[in-house]
């Protein structure tokens, strides 16, 4: 009997009506091909794992932003810097619990970073490491910034009007450099720039304007209007030569000359509308071919528009109905992404097939097989898969003993790489996974005589046990400091590149917690 091919494959269509159409793509890239001979057009791709790059401040990170090749993100109410060695440095306070939006210019020997946190605005120096408040009384605060032609262009907190900066000078303000909506009274939203041109979005309209290089009044209107608002700030980004945001009629939009062109299909409009579009949010990714919109609905789903192959398709977390990432920025040769849950940063990678340490599950459901009501008969089916190889996961044993006293033994390569002494039972017995009964996650796994790391930061539910940096499978540089509530303190080497110290000891209130490291071998000392 011969084959016949039968096209499965495709992007998310899902319907109310599943006997209409029930299409699903769940942590697939749909992907078409670009050159003839292939075995078929499409093909569904496996996407990127999160791979742990280490846990900054206290979080949930509130904005990432690449700086001409230096990271910086707000976590909690920190702006750190993080250097190319892992050293997560505090910059400066940025108040608030809500989303930051970041831009920079250039200034002599460095850039000013300007951060808007929806009341203020700051400025952090590169050459001079000063952060400042913006306290011009030109400036009345900011909910979105935006760089353009060596000015920063700021919208006003209650969208009146916007406003930007003298030229190259992110600390000094004019109040004649305003202006407001031109077409409709509508509200402000938010801004993007693009060609050449400062995009200014409205509740109800979308304006444009551009540089005329005059002293005052330098930007002008030109003339240009798209007859659609903006839902949702945070949803406005840059992709692709162009800009893409949630309309204020639950439209996904790319900007097109002057033009609003739908990049939503009917599927994902009707999904999205029972869902909060004021707080949904976006960010973008570009990797191996493919350029993704993502826009997630904190109370709903993740969904990603490819625009290469011109598909959508959705992304979850396990144990979510959304990704768990907030943000995503390329730096340097890699993706780094954020956690909505706290400060762990990830690093998007192809051959790293987990979330940390939990899996994600890849699911299609095909379009609708029928010949208009008639029987089918499927005597067999073939499916082509490329397998890849299986996740290289440390194994673990059950821990066999609880450690009360000490001396404590010393665990050799196969087994277990730190111990820790149980203390008014928060933390319990030796820790082989991580994770015990009261929730604790501090492990590493010794491979090949080598610490490598499972996770960045250790806590329990009750406790602060340790905090650790790693990068690129080893420790660099380790806190300082990891403290209890009951003045449980560990302390390791900040010396890069191993612990040098082969025995380090922290007091607990009861009795005494000693965590050993060998400086060599990778067994633990006594």
């Amino acid at each position: 009997m011969r084959l016949e091919p039968v096209n499965l494959l495709g992007g998310f269509n899902r319907d109310d009506s599943y006997a209409w159409s029930v299409q699903d793509v769940c942590n697939w890239l749909p992907t078409v091909a670009d050159q003839t001979g292939t075995r078929t057009q499409f093909k569904l791709r496996t996407p990127p794992g999160l791979k742990p790059m280490q846990s900054v401040g206290v979080g949930p990170i509130r904005g990432i932003h690449n700086c001409e090749g230096r990271l910086f993100v707000v976590s909690g109410q920190m702006l750190y810097e993080i250097r190319a060695n892992g050293d997560a440095v505090s910059r400066g306070t940025v108040p608030g619990v809500g989303r930051v939006r970041m831009a920079h210019n250039q200034i002599k020997n460095g850039n000013q970073l300007a951060i808007a946190n929806g009341q203020s605005g700051y400025i952090y120096n590169t050459n001079t490491l000063a952060f400042t408040r913006i306290t011009d009384e030109g400036f009345p605060g900011a909910i979105d910034v935006a760089f353009i032609d060596g000015y920063l262009f700021w919208i006003e907190p209650f969208g009146r009007f916007w406003l930007h900066s003298d030229l190259a000078g992110g600390l000094s303000y004019n109040t004649l450099d305003r202006g407001e909506a031109e077409a409709q009274p509508d509200r402000i939203v938010g801004t993007a720039v693009s060609q050449g041109e400062v995009v200014v979005f409205g509740e109800r309209t979308v304006d444009f304007f551009y540089n005329t290089g005059g002293a005052t009044g330098t930007f002008q209107s030109k003339g240009n209007t798209c007859d659609v608002g903006c839902a949702s700030l945070n949803t406005i980004q840059n992709l692709d030569n162009s800009v893409m945001w949630l309309g204020n009629d639950g439209v996904i939009y790319r900007l097109d000359g002057y033009r609003a062109v739908p990049i939503s299909t009917r599927a994902v409009e009707k999904t999205i509308a029972a869902y909060d579009w004021k707080n949904a949010f976006a960010f973008t990714w570009e990797d191996q071919g493919h350029k993704v919109y993502y826009i997630t609905f904190p109370d709903g789903e993740t969904f990603g528009y490819d625009v290469v192959c011109g598909m959508w398709h959705r992304r979850e977390s396990q144990g979510f109905k959304r990704w768990r990432l907030n943000s995503c920025v390329s730096w340097g040769r890699k993706w780094v992404a954020t956690d909505f849950q706290n400060g762990q940063l990830w690093t998007l990678d192809w051959d790293y097939y987990l979330e940390g340490d939990k899996e994600f599950v890849s699911e299609l459901t095909t379009g609708i097989l029928h010949d208009n009501g008639n029987p089918i008969s499927i005597n067999e089916l073939e499916l082509k898969f490329h397998t890849g190889g299986v996740p290289t996961i440390p194994e673990y044993s059950e821990p066999t003993a609880l450690l009360t006293t000490p001396p404590y033994p010393a665990f050799s390569q196969s087994r277990v790489a730190v111990a820790f002494a149980a203390i008014t039972g928060a933390l319990r017995s030796l820790f082989q996974q991580g994770l015990s009964s009261d929730s604790v996650t501090v492990a590493f796994a010794v491979t090949g005589g080598s610490l490598r790391s499972l996770f960045q930061q250790g806590s329990a539910s009750d406790y602060m046990a340790a905090s650790f940096l790693a990068i690129d499978g080893s420790l660099r540089d380790a806190i300082r400091l990891g403290r209890a509530t009951d003045q449980m303190q560990t302390s390791f080497s900040p010396r890069a590149g191993a612990l040098t110290s082969p025995l380090v000891q922290g007091r607990a209130a009861t009795d005494q917690l000693n965590v050993g490291f060998a400086p060599t071998g990778g067994s633990l000392s006594v």
